[in-house]
């Protein structure tokens, strides 16, 4: 679930589209009621979620934190919560105090010297006993560039789909359940038209739709659209490129 599209780095490659989020002025926290509405719609639909992400942009950034992070805790369906960040912001206050959990996992991005307080941060986070893991090395960054018409073949789209990592993980957005967080900002930044074929909204489906759905969403990609726009993430679309390059 991204929390805010906020974030300390202006990365020219970023999944979320965050520079050009910054550049039309939607860059904010979002709304603390829906984000905790996003938990309770999911929650009766499945039996256990083994990881759930907190995301942003950077999540560090939003001040209640802390309520999010507190909801999921209490929710014994939630195995295991992961706070990814990029290293530059020191938690502090109550969205510290929140990360003392042993279902709490913080995930510390290393981009080498633009992750400025990720030494400080992995010693703060030990210091309290929270559970953290500092990259050692730097990941490896493939190109998103942009959402734009590639000229697809149906085949090459399920090609593009079938080999995106982007794709196994769903993104949790004003109550609905989307495919991937390029069809979620792309259509949030008018990249591409907004599909509902790609996403489940979970405030109007029932139980048996929501799986339903999500099996579709998986195995029927005949009215995906984002993916045409899209590179994915395998090295046969998707070149390599500087880890967290700036803008």
């Amino acid at each position: 679930m991204d929390i805010t599209s906020k974030c300390t780095l202006h990365c020219k490659e970023c999944s979320h589209f965050i520079p050009m989020h910054k550049r039309n002025g939607t860059n904010k926290d979002f709304d603390i009621n829906i984000l905790l509405e996003n938990v309770d719609l999911l929650l009766p639909m499945i039996n256990k979620c083994l990881v759930f992400r907190i995301l942003g942009g950077e999540p560090f950034l939003h001040e209640q934190l802390y309520l999010i992070i507190n909801k999921l805790v209490a929710e014994p369906k939630i195995k295991q919560i992961q706070v990814i960040t990029n290293g530059t912001i020191i938690p502090n206050g109550e969205n510290l105090i929140a990360l003392i959990n042993e279902k709490i996992y913080v995930h510390i991005s290393n981009y080498g010297f633009l992750s400025s307080k990720k030494d400080e941060l992995f010693k703060i986070l030990k210091e309290h006993k929270i559970n953290v893991k500092l990259d050692l090395y730097q990941p490896i960054w493939r190109e998103v560039n942009g959402l734009k018409s590639r000229g697809y073949s149906m085949e090459k789209m399920k090609s593009v789909f079938f080999n995106c990592n982007a794709a196994l993980c769903k993104s949790l957005y004003d109550g609905k359940l989307w495919i991937c967080p390029q069809a979620l900002h792309g259509s949030l930044l008018g990249l591409v038209k907004e599909n509902k074929q790609e996403y489940i909204d979970l405030r109007t489906c029932t139980k048996k739709e929501f799986w339903a759905n999500l099996s579709k969403l998986y195995n029927d990609h005949g009215e995906l659209t984002t993916c045409y726009y899209c590179v994915g993430t395998h090295p046969e679309f998707s070149k390599q490129t500087p880890c967290a390059e700036q803008v």
